[in-house]
């Protein structure tokens, strides 16, 4: 169906006269008839087309990227700031002395000891940046970890 097709002025048949008497009296409908040449009017680039018996009309919708601003040259030259890694916070915090796993969760905002600090926290050990308060004893309930003194690996 072609935009000439639409133009030539074809008669609105209305499919349900109950609701579209209903759309008219609460004024959802301004004239019978009048649909076509608005959106014509306000939407030039709108595809009409007919398929299985219905009426279809498809819209350009501008991408959400028009409606940003574009980056000032300010914002160009700055750097762009880097949140700090979970490892370095986790040794910035345990610079002030031996944490259990729990505290340094709370210390770090959380609200539980997490998997990936669980994680984090062993391969710290393994690396050799990281020490156990109590060598002997890797899985009591009365670890702590402290920073390794000393130059590591």
């Amino acid at each position: 169906m072609s935009i000439a097709d639409i133009r030539q002025g074809n008669v609105s048949r209305r499919r349900n006269p109950l609701v579209a008497e209903l759309f008219r009296r609460i004024q959802m409908v301004e004239a019978w008839g009048r649909g076509m040449p608005l959106i014509l009017a306000n939407a030039p680039a709108v595809e009409f087309r007919k398929t299985a018996g219905l009426f279809i009309s498809s819209f350009a919708r501008p991408s959400y990227r028009d409606d940003m601003p574009s980056p000032s040259k300010e914002s160009e030259s700055r750097p762009e700031s880097r949140p700090e890694s979970l490892e370095s916070r986790v040794l910035r915090v345990l610079q002030n002395g031996p944490l259990s796993k729990a505290e340094l969760s709370q210390k770090l905002g959380q609200k539980t000891v997490s998997g990936t600090l669980n994680q984090l926290v062993r391969s710290l050990v393994t690396s050799g940046k990281v020490a156990y308060t109590l060598p002997e004893k890797p899985n009591s309930r009365l670890q702590k970890y402290k920073l390794k003194k000393g130059p590591t690996p």
